[in-house]
């Protein structure tokens, strides 16, 4: 399986939040965004 995760980047627009850790390891809804991106498959 093929997978492209669409959540790199600096995260600018996420700021102040993603100066200390990736836009990755956000939490929304109680669960990291990757998380949520890898619930999908």
């Amino acid at each position: 399986m093929l997978l492209i995760c669409p959540i790199a980047g600096t995260g600018r627009r996420l700021q102040p939040f993603t100066y200390s850790k990736p836009k990755a390891f956000l939490k929304v809804a109680g669960k990291r965004l990757i998380d949520h991106v890898l619930d999908k498959l």
